[in-house]
């Protein structure tokens, strides 16, 4: 094969990963539309990271037991009661992005055996090793989610 001809096929053959790739991506991000968890870019959102024992609201199936002050709800009943939830393991968010509406409560869930500093809009939210933290998104519109300062996840709020 001559110099002119490995030319083409390598440029079919980029043609052909790009293509690939951006089906991929495509696929990937309409079936995630409709899941908890999608996004990208920078906005100021009015996020609010309240948890459970310190005056936050709980969602209407959240329960707490006994006292008189609400109370941090235990992992298994908060991930009843809590739908959205990104999932850090070895600081990366799953899913990576999540769609949600205005004053809707998300789970930030730390798997990890280490303490992680979660910061979105300018706000850190720092969750102890197996432990979690509820995130209240106040503003429309599109943040980033990062997790010990590298890239995690994207957070989606819609009215």
């Amino acid at each position: 094969m001559n110099n002119l001809n490995k030319k083409y096929v390598y440029a079919a053959i980029a043609v052909v990963v790009v293509v690939a790739i951006g089906i991929g991506v495509y696929f990937q991000m309409a079936g995630n539309k409709n899941k908890p968890g999608n996004g990208d870019g920078l906005s100021q959102n009015g996020l609010e990271s309240l948890e459970p024992g310190t005056g936050a609201p709980l969602p209407d199936n959240a329960s707490t037991t006994g006292g008189t002050g609400t109370k941090k709800l235990s992992y298994g009943d908060a991930i009843k009661a809590y739908p959205y939830r990104f999932q850090f393991v070895n600081c990366s968010a799953n899913p990576g992005t999540m769609s949600v509406k205005k004053n809707s409560p998300v789970m930030l869930d730390n798997r990890d055996k280490t303490a992680h500093t979660i910061k979105v809009s300018g706000q850190s939210i720092r969750i102890a090793p197996y432990d979690y933290q509820i995130l209240y998104a106040r503003t429309e519109g599109i943040s980033v989610m990062t997790c010990d300062g590298g890239g995690s996840a994207r957070l989606n709020v819609e009215k």
